[in-house]
Order: C-alpha cells, then sequence, then structure tokens
C-alpha cells in the first residue's frame, strides 16, 4: 500500500503543479511503471506550462508596444482626439487635445468634456445632447447607417472635414466655437472587450484659418464685383446724365412752351432712371454689413442680382425670361446667396458676350429650394467641365477673369448646406442648378399655411 500511497500523493501534487522531485517507486512490477509515466507526464506538463509563460510574457509585450506604438501616432496628429466614457468623463486625450483644451486647474485623469472645452451655453447644450443621443442608440441597439439624421450617428473615426452628405452641413453642421478658435468634429465609437468597455470619441478639426480664408476670398471676390458693378453703373449713369444736359440745353432756346413741357418730362424720366440705379446699387452697399442669417426669399435675391447685372454694360442688351414659383424661405446671410447668384449669372453674361437668353427658374424639390440660371452661350468644353470649381481656373482671356467666381459660389453653396451642379454642352448653353436645404421651422411654417 506504501507505494500506491505515494502515487496518490504524486498525483495530488502534479495536479497543483508542486511535484519537484521525480516519484521514486522500486517495486519492480507495474506500480514502478505507473511511477515512470507520471514522471514523465509531470516532465512534459512543465515544458507546456514554461512555454505558455513565455507565450503569454510574449503576448503582452507585443501589447504593450502597440499600445504605445498608438499613443505615439495619435500624438503625432494634428486634430485633438478625446476617448469618452458613457457618461462623458474624459478617459484620453492625444497631445493635440492637451496643448488645445488642457488648462493648469484642471486634473486630466478626473473631468469631463464639458469641463474640458469651454462651450457657450446653447453649444454646450447641444454637444451634451448628441453624446447622451449616443449612449442611447448603443442601449437600444440603434446604430442605424441608414437613419433620416433625426439623431446623431455613430460612426468609425473619420475626419470631420471628408465629403459627406448635405445633410449633414447646414444649420446642423457640426461646429464648435470655443475662445477665438473655430472646431468641426465628428463622434465615433470606440468597440471595447465587453459592453463596460465601451468608449466614445471625438475628432475635431481646427478650421479657423481656413474659415478666415474662405471669409478673405468671399469679400475679395465681392470687391471684385463690386469694381465690375460700380463701372458699369457709371457708364449706366452716363447716358441719362447726357441726355438731362442736353434736354436742359435745348430748353434754355426752347420758345414752344409745350416742347419745353416735352422736355422737363423727359428729364423727369432720366432722373428716375437715376433713382433707380442708385436704390438698387445702395441697397447692395447696405446689405453688405449684414453677416447673420435669416430667412430669405430665394425670388427676391435672385431678381436683385439679375438687376445688378443689367446694370452692367455686358447685360444691358440680355433676354430675360423666368419661371418662378412660389418658395418656402431659407435661412442665410442674403448678401452671400446673392452674390453666388451675380456671380453665376456674370459668368452667363459674358459667355453671352452680353447678347442672348438667360433663364431663370426656382422651384420646390425633394423638401429644397432649387434655383436654374441657364444660358444661350457657347457652352464649356466637355474636358473643362470637370475644373469649372477649382481656384483661378479661367477659360477667359488674361485680365478678364481671375477664376474665383464659381469657386466663391460653390463655398457659399456648400456653407448653407447646398449643392451646386454645372451642366454645359458645347453649342448649346450651360445650365447652374443651385439647391439649398429648407430649414425644418420654416418647412413647417409654409406647410401650415
Amino acid at each position: 500500500m506504501t507505494p500506491i500511497q505515494r502515487l496518490q500523493e504524486a498525483a495530488r501534487l502534479i495536479g497543483r503543479g508542486e511535484l519537484r522531485e521525480p516519484i521514486s517507486v522500486k517495486t519492480g512490477d507495474e506500480i514502478e511503471d505507473l511511477s515512470d509515466e507520471l514522471n514523465r507526464m509531470n516532465t512534459q506538463l512543465e515544458a507546456a506550462f514554461a512555454g505558455l509563460t513565455d507565450q503569454v510574457e510574449l503576448k503582452s509585450r507585443e501589447v504593450r508596444y502597440l499600445q504605445q506604438t498608438t499613443d505615439e501616432i495619435l500624438d503625432t496628429m494634428s486634430s485633438p482626439i478625446i476617448m469618452l466614457d458613457p457618461v462623458a468623463h474624459v478617459q484620453y486625450m492625444n497631445r493635440a487635445a492637451k496643448d488645445a483644451f488642457l488648462r493648469p486647474e484642471i486634473d486630466p485623469n478626473a473631468t469631463s468634456l464639458f469641463d474640458l472645452i469651454q462651450l457657450d451655453e446653447p453649444t454646450r447644450e447641444k454637444l451634451r445632447v448628441e453624446h447622451e443621443s449616443l449612449v442611447t442608440q448603443l442601449d437600444d441597439n440603434r446604430d442605424d447607417p441608414d437613419s433620416d439624421g433625426s439623431q446623431t450617428r455613430l460612426r468609425k473615426a473619420r475626419d470631420p472635414l471628408a465629403p459627406q452628405m448635405a445633410s449633414a452641413q447646414g444649420p446642423d453642421r457640426k461646429e464648435l466655437h470655443t475662445g477665438t478658435r473655430i472646431y468641426r468634429y465628428e463622434w465615433f465609437r470606440i468597440s471595447g472587450p465587453t459592453e463596460e468597455g465601451r468608449r466614445f470619441g471625438l475628432v475635431l478639426r481646427d478650421t479657423t484659418d481656413e474659415s478666415r480664408l474662405q471669409d478673405q476670398l468671399i469679400q475679395a471676390e465681392k470687391s471684385g464685383s463690386l469694381g465690375v458693378l460700380s463701372a458699369g453703373i457709371g457708364h449706366e449713369l452716363n447716358n441719362p446724365i447726357f441726355g438731362i444736359l442736353g434736354l436742359g440745353e435745348a430748353i434754355q432756346d426752347e420758345q414752344d412752351l409745350d416742347q419745353a413741357k416735352a422736355y422737363a418730362r423727359d428729364i423727369v424720366q432720366h432722373g428716375q432712371r437715376i433713382t433707380s440705379i442708385i436704390r438698387d446699387f445702395t441697397g447692395y452697399v447696405r446689405l453688405e454689413g449684414q453677416d447673420r442669417r435669416v430667412d430669405v426669399d430665394v425670388n427676391e435675391l435672385l431678381d436683385q442680382a439679375l438687376r445688378m447685372v443689367q446694370h452692367s454694360s455686358d447685360g444691358a442688351h440680355l433676354k430675360v425670361e423666368k419661371d418662378y414659383r412660389a418658395l418656402p424661405t431659407i435661412s442665410a446671410v442674403p448678401d452671400e446667396v446673392r452674390q453666388a447668384f451675380v456671380n453665376v449669372m456674370t459668368n452667363s453674361v459674358q459667355a453671352m458676350q452680353g447678347e442672348g437668353v438667360l433663364f431663370l427658374a426656382t422651384e420646390t424639390q425633394e423638401g429644397a429650394v432649387k434655383v436654374t440660371i441657364r444660358d444661350s452661350g457657347p457652352g464649356i468644353p466637355k474636358p473643362y467641365l470637370g475644373r469649372v470649381f477649382d481656384p483661378f481656373f479661367t477659360t477667359k482671356g488674361q485680365g478678364e477673369g481671375t477664376g474665383l467666381g464659381l469657386t466663391v459660389v460653390q463655398r457659399i453653396v456648400t456653407k448653407y448646406g447646398g449643392r451646386i451642379q454645372i451642366q454645359s454642352e458645347e453649342g448649346r448653353g450651360t445650365s447652374c442648378f443651385i439647391t439649398f436645404p429648407v430649414h425644418a421651422s420654416t418647412s413647417s411654417r409654409e406647410n401650415s399655411r
């Protein structure tokens, strides 16, 4: 029984991984053979466990290396990246986020997103609602990439300036202002090994300089348009002024009272013409200072832009056809939308060399306002059609154009969540289609009428 008891004790030690010395049983029978087998089994188990320990240590080193490499890669990125838990506590910030938002009085290990980024109350509340919407979607398993955009959608990590659908822009564009900086941002989900390990990320992109450059570009184009407009107005004013001077000289020597009255009526008409030109021009300049969005009538802006173009010398002999429909208003800065229309019409008039048919139409299409501007000019050559929105690209001769007109139009339209499309056929003219989204509150007012 003693050899069997030794084997039993050895088996318990093997099971606990504590057998340090080989089993020594010298009975010369099957019990001794069994002890030898147990010794071999223990040796193989020790070798297997040693290999597993080495693999675990290797994997642990690989995980630490990958984590360190990931941190180093994220720290080289210029875009701030912040990772949050479901209650919006900050769990990670890359170097750009720390440089942009971390202040001495903030503990980076115990702060919430809303304490980290200094925001005005409306933006803070908007960000809070978006975060709560993400958490709710995850809890309800409602991560639907085809949702209608009524709630903030979970996405994979992405550049907030990458092209996206127009519905994600406009009034609902994800943009925040903190201090003197402007950021575009995008939410994304970070998968964890368990539901408790789920996290959310926020990637931001500083667009302050880009926004300033865009404003400067728009302002430069407006100044250039004002220069052309002023030259056209000067030309337009010369005709009635010379007419008034000539009629004034004629009336001094006119003895026939009826003829003198006829001259006087002509002078009044010339004066009214001058008043109309000045009224349109001063109205344009007065609205230059309006930078706040208001509800605007697209049909009215289109007519104002048309009058400005007609006052130029190139647009004096146009034939204009209109097909306006009743439209809901859009939320925009009137001067910028008017500027877009002026730029497109100016291109059309210059293409037709001042003589031809300019067709203007408006309609409501799929909940958006659509504007069509079509000319009867020579059209755009097919090789150039894909480059019309490129900055400084122009088919005009040197000194005849800056190549920024349609670039500015595209920036203005995109700013309001709209789309612009150019269609052209050589010898048959060019059509420009501009679509603006209708603000939700505006649509509801229109439907209640």
